[in-house]
């Protein structure tokens, strides 16, 4: 498993409930970043698999999980994915999400956003993933990322 060092937007620690889980946690949760809140995260062979547990927030008035705050997840799922898979910089900026919703997430469960690299050059990286939740799909996904160097 790769060894995560904090970096000046977020932190990594182990999950203290289950050795196979890390928790990502951004720095400063008064800014976007901060609205879906802390993510477990590990590795699952050759996917990263991030982990929500939906809150009341996140959910529309029909009691599921709001399809922006699905997009806005699959979005902040990226970077500690990339982390998890060892991307080389493991910084970036989303260019391009493709997302297909399949069914209603419901807020009562967790949603696992499983998330593989498919291909990658010296500038971007090229990510499929899905968002699961017992077992059925919620969303699938493809997006590209523009790597940025660390400074």
């Amino acid at each position: 498993m790769p060894v995560f060092k904090d970096n000046d937007w977020a932190t990594f620690t182990p999950d203290p409930t289950d050795a196979d889980w890390h928790i990502f946690e951004a720095r400063e949760t008064e800014n976007f970043h901060g609205l879906i809140g802390p993510l477990q995260v590990r590795r699952a062979g050759a996917s990263a698999i991030v982990r929500l547990q939906p809150r009341p927030d996140l959910l529309n008035p029909g009691r599921h999980v709001h399809g922006g705050a699905l997009l806005a997840l699959v979005d902040l799922a990226i970077f500690p994915a990339i982390m998890m898979l060892e991307v080389d910089p493991a910084r970036g900026v989303t260019l391009d999400v493709s997302t297909h919703f399949v069914t209603a997430a419901n807020g009562e469960q967790p949603l696992d956003v499983a998330i593989e690299l498919t291909n990658e050059t010296r500038r971007m990286a090229f990510l499929r993933g899905t968002i699961e939740q017992a077992g059925a799909v919620v969303l699938t996904f493809m997006a590209i990322i523009r790597k940025i160097p660390a400074r």
